[in-house]
């Protein structure tokens, strides 16, 4: 009889800890259903958070109140200018072998540039009010990890420079520095001559 008893316990113990083990188990961390499952939503959610950057780094086209910009040692004025939103941004995704980042995206989005020339002095930056604009294309770095996209990188190439003057934008005029030599004074060359002639003499 009493080792009857003592399986019994066993048991009622034996199901007392499986239905605790499975308890824990239910409290555990739920999958994330928010995260997206396929190309697409992963794609959409892209395409949201090229919005919020562009929205985030863009502003109106007043270059009164462009803010100034400190790249050691110089000063200048600078602003950009989104034109279009991420629903005609050209995306490239690329899925990878990675389960913590499956995917890294491309988002080529138009771009404006303005900017002024540098500046030493923060004073004499802020008071230029000569722009140059360059327009073309930005593309957009982008890295699938924590269940959200971060933007990893950037590179901007412009197609076409323009300078503003007198109210309207033409195209830049490159300066061309050129370096001509001072005249020599009419008798120079003789002088000249002489020295060297002179230096000749000495040196043997």
């Amino acid at each position: 009889m009493p080792q009857k008893v003592a399986i019994g316990l066993l048991i009622v113990m034996a199901g007392i800890v499986g239905v605790s083990c499975a308890a824990k188990r239910e409290k555990g961390p739920a999958l994330d259903l928010s995260s997206p499952q396929s190309a697409a939503e992963f794609e959409a959610q892209l395409r949201e958070a090229v919005n919020r950057y562009m929205a985030s780094a863009g502003r109106d086209e007043d270059m009164t109140r462009a803010p100034i910009t400190r790249r050691r040692p110089y000063y200048f004025k600078e602003f950009v200018i989104y034109p279009s939103d991420a629903s005609e941004a050209q995306v490239t995704l690329q899925q990878r072998e990675s389960r913590t980042r499956p995917y890294i995206a491309d988002a080529k989005v138009d771009k404006r540039r303005y900017y002024t020339d540098p500046h030493k002095k923060r004073k004499s930056a802020q008071q230029d009010l000569k722009f140059y604009r360059d327009t073309g294309h930005e593309t957009l770095t982008y890295e699938y990890r924590d269940n959200r996209w971060w933007r990893v990188g950037s590179l901007f190439i412009p197609e076409k420079s323009e300078e503003y003057v007198n109210g309207e934008w033409l195209p830049r005029r490159e300066e061309v520095r050129v370096f001509v030599e001072p005249e020599e004074p009419e008798g120079f060359w003789l002088i000249r001559k002489f020295r060297q002639w002179f230096r000749r003499d000495r040196a043997e």
